[in-house]
């Protein structure tokens, strides 16, 4: 290329601008073979970065978790011209105890009390490529997520205490309400093209009480006192099995039928105590693999893995407290108390059956005699009166006078009035007289009885074979007769099965259970309302593998490439109260966020390079812009704000101005001089 004519020289330029112009360009050239190395360096690309690890954030009761510093999670954040920015800390779970909630809606107290936290790590990384990873929970000091136990990974259990947020409106359905969270970690990691997250859960158990299942012992107690009170009924000797036998009894022979035959019952059957008998039941461990609970206490332990098919992988957002879930679980409960009942009755009626009847019947007719009368006789002295006549007061030998009594009374009858002073008297003489009386003698009644023993099971009874069982009836002449009992047996069988039965106490024990056990559960943990699984359902919810995104402004923290873009936020576990109403509370557990990640903004490139001046508004220069090396001063001003940023030494800046400056006073100098001398010549 031909170098440009001169106008005042003729096509030469002087040979002080041509040395001048080549110090100048010497000058220029070393500035910018100095500069070409820094500026390949500052336009390589700058990528901002941003990432956190925070373990626990949310809100309770209207306090926001974020704003506890004492609870600020791992934070690091990269403009691009910074080398690595890490930060790694555990979370210090003491601080909860400090934190005192507000005592509205709920009094909850110390936030310790409704958290307690295992140990935990949180880590955040961010790298000036673009690329950034958040961590927390059971991760490594490196931010990797603790799989396959790895020994440097802090693994905590985390429980949350539910009950104060639940309210005590409900403590009469469902208390003590905890989420036992084992190992939860969380993972996020950033670049410029993509991000991703991951989550781990090593196990999930939920735990409450419900009363609706307590108090097992005393519920099948006041089921059991049905069959008690029809064993009192059937050992009553007026009661329907004593009606029996003394019907059985009295038709044993006519003479037992009779008024006034008395039969002296006994009867007794023996079960034991059959609230201990079922006690081994009672006392057993109920569930299965996913599930155990005592029905004595109430209190019910869930493993949330079993029934939800494990923890991990799981599709982002997946609900563990689902309705299907929740049902299957509550189901098992009930399904469980259920099957109880049915062993208790099983159980009583196996004792029903191998109960001992003991039988005993005395029964004894006496029929009155008319006593023997039979007359007697004997021969008993007797003293008489014996008349004499006593004659003027002589009284001769009466043998004298019975001898002439004849002759004298015919003399005296006819002189009659002649005699004076005669008179008439006895004589007392013994006499044996025969005397006869009759006498009555007593006869013996004519007495029947029957003996009754009778000692057999009710199953026994029940199919008429009772071995020992025998009846004896005893007849007025003495004789002895063995009286069959088959028809006994058949009888008593007959009432034990009306008593004990289905109809009877059997029956009346199933639905005294059903009442008092079965249906309270069933009501109590699946019912429409207020129950187990209505509370657990819409006012409690447990979501793992929440990936969120959000648009953030331009510019975080302290970094100076004010970057906007999108922010990526993996949550391990997210626990939210009464969510429908607002939420008494949301929890998160172990989240990690990356981003925005993006390029920084570059500096000028150059298009505007010099001007006249030399600024590089425009593209070349003109007569005091250096000619053809006119454009390469904006270049250099160009990517002297791109080294500037970049952190590039000021000192090669220095340097590289100094030189320009001298080359630029030079020409100006010599530029003049010449100009001078041409005019004076």
């Amino acid at each position: 290329m031909n170098a440009p004519k001169h106008p005042h020289t003729g096509g030469r330029a002087p040979l002080l601008v041509r040395v001048g112009a080549s110090v100048g360009s010497l000058a220029l050239g070393t500035g910018l073979a100095l500069a070409a190395p820094l500026a390949a360096s500052a336009d390589e690309p700058k990528a901002a970065s941003f990432a956190d690890g925070t373990f626990l954030s949310g809100q309770v009761l209207g306090i926001d978790l974020d704003d506890i510093v004492a609870l600020e999670g791992a934070r690091a954040e990269n403009d691009g011209s910074q080398g690595t920015q890490l930060e790694r800390n555990p979370l210090k779970a003491t601080v909860l105890d400090s934190v005192t909630l507000a005592s509205q809606p709920i009094n909850v107290g110390g936030l310790g009390s409704l958290i307690q936290l295992g140990a935990v790590t949180q880590y955040a990384e961010a790298n000036s490529d673009g690329s950034s990873t958040g961590a927390s929970g059971a991760v490594t000091d490196q931010g990797a997520i603790a799989a396959g136990g790895a020994s440097s990974a802090p693994i905590g259990t985390t429980t949350i205490d539910l009950s104060g947020l639940i309210g005590q409106d409900l403590a009469g359905t469902l208390a003590n309400l905890k989420l036992q969270l084992v190992a939860i970690a969380a993972r996020a990691d950033g670049s410029l093209d993509s991000t991703t997250g991951d989550y781990t859960l090593a196990g999930a158990k939920l735990q409450f009480t419900s009363p609706a299942i307590g108090q097992l012992t005393s519920k099948v107690s006041s089921s059991l006192a049905t069959v008690n009170q029809t064993l009192a009924g059937l050992e009553d000797a007026n009661g329907p099995l004593g009606g029996l036998v003394r019907q059985l009894v009295s038709t044993a022979n006519p003479a037992l039928a009779l008024a006034g035959t008395q039969i002296d019952l006994g009867l007794d059957i023996s079960t034991g105590d059959l609230l201990a008998a079922v006690s081994s039941i009672l006392e057993e461990s109920y569930g299965d693999s996913g599930i155990s609970f005592d029905l004595e206490t109430g209190a019910v332990t869930v493993d949330l893995a079993k029934y939800v098919g494990g923890l991990n992988d799981l599709p982002p957002g997946t609900e563990l407290l689902s309705d299907a879930v929740v049902t299957k679980l509550l189901t098992s409960v009930t399904d469980t108390v259920s099957t109880l009942a049915d062993q208790v009755v099983a159980k009583v009626r196996a004792l029903l059956d191998q109960a001992t009847v003991s039988v005993h019947a005395a029964a004894v007719s006496d029929v009155a005699q008319s006593p023997l009368v039979t007359q007697v006789c004997e021969t008993v002295p007797t003293i008489v009166d014996v008349p004499v006549d006593v004659v003027n007061g002589v009284t001769g030998g009466l043998g004298d006078l019975t001898g002439g009594l004849g002759g004298l009374l015919g003399g005296v009858v006819g002189g009659v009035g002649d005699v004076v002073g005669g008179v008439t008297g006895t004589v007392q003489q013994v006499v044996n007289q025969v005397v006869c009386h009759d006498v009555t003698q007593a006869v013996a009644p004519l007495r029947t009885s029957l003996a009754l023993d009778l000692s057999a099971t009710v199953k026994q009874l029940l199919s008429g074979a009772a071995a020992n069982a025998r009846a004896t009836l005893t007849l007025p002449a003495g004789v002895t007769v063995d009286v069959p009992l088959s028809a006994t047996i058949d009888g008593i069988g007959d009432v034990l099965s009306g008593a004990l039965g289905q109809d009877g106490a059997i029956g009346a024990l199933i639905r005294a259970l059903d009442a008092n056990l079965v249906s309270p559960a069933v009501t109590g943990l699946l019912g429409s309302g207020s129950s187990v699984e209505h509370i657990l359902t819409d006012l409690l919810s447990v979501k793992v593998n929440l990936q969120e995104t959000s648009v953030v402004g331009g510019g975080f923290g302290t970094a100076r490439t004010a970057t906007a873009g999108t922010r990526f936020t993996e949550t391990a576990v997210r626990v939210s109260v009464l969510p429908a109403l607002g939420g008494a509370a949301t929890i998160n557990l172990a989240q990690a966020t990356v981003g925005p990640n993006a390029s920084a903004p570059g500096g000028d490139d150059g298009d505007n390079d010099g001007d006249d001046d030399g600024d590089g508004d425009n593209n070349g220069g003109g007569d005091n812009g250096g000619g053809d090396n006119g454009g390469s001063g904006g270049t250099v001003t160009a990517h002297g704000a791109n080294l500037a940023v970049s952190g590039i030494g000021i000192a090669v800046l220095v340097a590289l101005f100094l030189a320009l400056v001298a080359a630029g006073a030079y020409l100006v100098r010599e530029g003049y001089r010449r100009r001078k001398g041409d005019l004076i010549a």
